[in-house]
């Protein structure tokens, strides 16, 4: 996933830079079950985590590589990518079960 960040040059002239962020996702459940009869499936929770920040340090400034790198170590950072990343997937939840709908619509299902 790619995200923009902004900084400032040595005019003070607001810039943006792309950041490319490779997160994560698993689910901490069990999966299928079956206790004393009963048959389940634990899900579990949704865990999601950055693994590896990146961008193109090459003709940026030391000043201007400290401010991109405080932006990205902060925690409205990390909470904005996370939630961007959890939008894109229910965004994809949902156009796949309306492609599903149209789907069964179709066949006269």
């Amino acid at each position: 996933m790619e995200i923009t960040v902004n900084y400032f040059d040595r005019e003070d002239n607001e810039k943006k830079i792309k950041v490319k962020v490779d997160i994560s996702t698993h689910r901490d459940g069990v999966g299928p079950y079956e206790y004393w009869g009963f048959k389940g499936y634990d899900k579990g929770d949704l865990h999601s985590a950055i693994d590896d920040i990146s961008f193109d340090k090459s003709e940026l400034t030391e000043n201007e590589l400290n401010q991109i790198e405080e932006e990205i170590a902060s925690e409205d950072f990390h909470a904005k990518v996370l939630g961007k990343h959890l939008d894109e997937q229910q965004a994809d939840r949902d156009d796949a079960a309306e492609a599903a709908y149209e789907s069964r619509k179709e066949n006269q299902y």
